[in-house]
């Protein structure tokens, strides 16, 4: 008959083996004297949450590609992919909210008060989350740390837009099929991403891809259906464009400690300076009063 699964739980496991014999992934683990064993159909690897290589004729060659899969830039890679790709970034927080929704009316004025609060900022922790992963991407792509055939799909999964099967190249073409099911979080996750990109990737190369995003989210600037503070985005990202990447208020960057030590000496010198100008004017001052009450003694 079957054999029930059983829950191993949160243990560290020792690997004993690890096999493919007539198409079935197996894999033995052992705790302390317990074995657990892992199996499945080798086709099925990756619905089980495993990532196969290709075939490998040398254990050299196999060896090098497990290296570089396994390299930081990699799982870096990877853990950037996954963040990027999840379905709802607060599917945690609303299942919680619903919760604390139910039990509200049992509940005091203060512990409401409270847990209101930590709601709202749990939301606003996530979301901070999701923008700063956004920069981060396109911080790698700027880096040339991901490809523009990456950040196009980034992009297009943000505004929505359809890959173009009649065009095939090197990076893939979209289309915007009118598909509208964009949320505030997709619409300040765009601006954020083309903010942090858009010098970058504003290329020849790129022209036919960015003129689908940017006759886009032109609509989007002026759609009346969103919040005034998304169509608000979209128009700075547009302006912004328009002036070459180039913001109008250049923003502060960090200073290093070198920096902040010649900006105080500078103003060191500064304020010597005008209090020696200071002191000399005094003196000029000084001397002509005594200048005029010289003459007017000598006039009496």
């Amino acid at each position: 008959g079957d054999i029930k699964p059983i829950d191993r739980g949160d243990k560290k496991m020792e690997l004993v083996s690890l096999k493919i014999r007539n198409g079935i992934f197996s894999k033995i683990m052992k705790h302390e004297n317990d074995y657990y064993t892992v199996y499945f159909p080798f086709e099925e690897a990756e619905e089980c949450g495993l990532k196969v290589s290709g075939v490998f004729l040398t254990e050299r060659e196999c060896q090098s590609d497990a290296n570089k899969r396994n390299s930081f830039r990699r799982s870096l890679l990877t853990k950037c992919e996954d963040e990027f790709n999840k379905q709802d970034i607060y599917e945690g927080w609303k299942k919680e909210h619903a919760s604390y929704l139910e039990s509200k009316s049992t509940m005091k004025g203060s512990e409401q008060a409270e847990k209101e609060e930590e709601l709202d900022f749990r939301r606003i922790k996530i979301k901070k989350q999701m923008l700063g992963n956004i920069k981060f991407i396109g911080q790698l792509y700027k880096k040339g740390l991901l490809k523009e055939k990456i950040m196009r799909y980034c992009i297009a999964s943000l505004l929505k837009l359809k890959e173009n099967p009649a065009i095939q190249s090197k990076n893939p073409e979209y289309l915007d099929k009118g598909d509208m099911d964009m949320d505030e979080e997709d619409h300040e996750a765009a601006c954020n991403m083309f903010a942090t990109i858009g010098k970058t990737i504003e290329t020849p190369q790129a022209s036919s891809f960015l003129r689908v995003c940017f006759d886009k989210m032109t609509k989007l600037s002026n759609n009346k259906s969103l919040s005034a503070r998304s169509r608000f985005m979209y128009k700075d990202l547009l302006e912004l464009r328009q002036n070459r990447w180039e913001p109008r208020r250049k923003q502060e960057k960090a200073k290093t400690l070198d920096e902040i030590r010649k900006d105080v000496e500078r103003e060191e010198r500064m304020q010597q300076q005008q209090q020696q100008q200071h002191g000399a004017l005094v003196t000029v001052s000084l001397s002509l009063c005594l200048s005029l009450g010289a003459k007017t003694q000598s006039k009496e």
